[in-house]
């Protein structure tokens, strides 16, 4: 739990519960409703309520955490769950993670290749996207408690929604269980696909004593033949339900009457249950929105809990790079600059060698899940070309400056990104959201340049003094 950064959300503000129309079905109803995570930042969710409670006006509950199908509260593997749990008299909670449905903005996305920046600027202020999926979920159980009198709740999810459901229950004691379902090897590792909003830093793979820590009653029903993972625990359950990755109907009927066992349920109307558990009803996704006008994204989120770093550059030694050099005086390798830039460096007799770094995103999510920098590949990249081509030091733009000031050698930037409102993600790379980036690491970084500034002319003469520096 301190590894996914789950600690940083620790201070948070009341519910603020603002609910939806109803929609009614025969035994039940279905709620949505919003509350808040963190200051003036709302999550959506919907809770399923049967008519009829238990013994003093108290329910059972289960909580049913969506994977990155694209949908969340309204996609199949929750709302047909939540419809089948409903029709046995248990209520469920469907909770939408940020980037899903109603949090589908580009200021909230964590997930796949659009959430980049998001999730690496949450690394960098000491938490993660696989932390703040964990605290929309433990407020959602939250909101839970206050609507509803609960005797015992459990957990589930298919997909990244088992994923969810399975640190969940190691983040709150009062669950009873869990079963996960079309489950993924844990923790994440970033080249075996899935999203990698999963992603548990300082975990970068999966580890059989991760699972081993679950001391709660679980099940864990695989979609393919496969042996049971390594590390499952004696109160843990395997079951393969051969058939397509998600939530199917098959899969419901085994889970189901695991969850009516550990909950010590009995549906009231076993017949109407059964129906409902093969052809659940389908409620349209407009009709469990809870339209809000609080659109805080995860970048002010993120300086809201991030805390002061001390990201130590490390540059990687035999990262690949490509070189295009012009000109016939001292050489000075550019990253990220522009035919302006190029143009300021040769009218100043010097020579520029323009750096070309490949980068994949899987190589970001592996360096959140080691906890370290990706930054630290395009620094090696820079010292490397420097060092090859005996330059005077390395010229850097914008974003691209990080790199040059991680890279050990003389260096100036123009432009530098040193905040996080100058970020621009559409343009920058997510690797410039470095471990405590914006608490105090860019500071130091930049206190190292030769020169800083926006003219072309000034930085590449405070380049030319260096070489008149060095010849003296």
């Amino acid at each position: 739990m301190r590894a996914s950064g789950l600690h940083a959300f620790d201070e948070y503000p009341s519910l603020d519960i603002q609910k939806g129309n109803p929609i009614v079905y025969e035994g039940y109803r279905v709620i949505p409703f919003s509350f808040l995570i963190w200051r003036d930042f709302r999550a959506h969710a919907a809770l399923w309520l049967p008519n009829s409670s238990g013994p003093q006006g108290c329910y059972k509950g289960v909580v049913v955490l969506p994977g990155h199908f694209g949908e969340g509260k309204s996609s199949g593997e929750c709302q047909e769950m939540a419809h089948a749990l409903a029709a046995r008299g248990i209520a469920a909670l469907a909770v939408d993670p940020p980037g899903i449905e109603e949090g589908d903005r580009p200021e909230r996305q964590i997930h796949f290749d659009e959430g980049a920046h998001n999730r690496a600027v949450l690394a960098s202020a000491g938490t993660s996207a696989l932390g703040l999926q964990l605290h929309v979920a433990r407020r959602g159980l939250d909101a839970f408690h206050q609507l509803v009198d609960l005797t015992a709740v459990a957990v589930t999810g298919a997909s990244g929604g088992s994923v969810l459901s399975f640190y969940l229950l190691l983040a709150r004691p009062e669950l009873a269980g869990g079963a996960m379902v079309s489950f993924v090897p844990l923790p994440r590792e970033g080249r075996a696909g899935g999203c990698p909003c999963d992603t548990l830093p300082g975990w970068p793979g999966p580890d059989p004593s991760v699972l081993a820590a679950l001391d709660k009653p679980s099940i864990w029903v695989s979609e393919t033949r496969q042996p049971p993972p390594s590390g499952l625990p004696d109160s843990a359950s395997f079951v393969v339900v051969e058939g397509p990755h998600g939530y199917t109907a098959k899969q419901r009927a085994v889970v189901l009457p695991w969850l009516d066992h550990l909950l010590d349920n009995s549906p009231p109307d076993a017949r109407r249950s059964a129906e409902v558990a093969l052809e659940p009803p389908y409620t349209p996704p407009d009709l469990l929105q809870t339209p809000t006008g609080d659109h805080l994204g995860i970048f002010p989120l993120a300086l809201q809990v991030g805390h002061p770093g001390n990201y130590e550059p490390r540059p990687q030694q035999g990262v690949p790079y490509v070189l295009e050099c012009k000109g016939t005086g001292p050489v000075v390798v550019s990253y990220g600059a522009q035919p302006a830039d190029e143009q300021a460096l040769l009218a100043a007799g010097l020579s520029v060698c323009v750096l070309d770094v490949p980068a994949d995103l899987v190589g970001l999510a592996e360096a959140i899940a080691e906890n370290g920098a990706y930054a630290d590949r395009f620094a090696g990249a820079v010292a490397s070309a420097c060092s090859r081509k005996g330059a005077l030091g390395a010229y850097g733009v914008g974003a691209y400056g990080v790199a040059v000031a991680a890279s050990g050698v003389p260096f100036v930037v123009r432009d530098p990104v040193m905040e996080l409102d100058q970020v621009d993600t559409g343009r920058d790379p997510p690797w410039v959201h470095v471990p405590g980036a914006w608490w105090g690491t860019m500071d130091k970084l930049y206190g190292q340049a030769l020169a800083l500034g926006s003219k072309p002319d000034e930085l590449a003469h405070a380049l030319v003094r260096l070489q008149t520096q060095q010849h003296r």
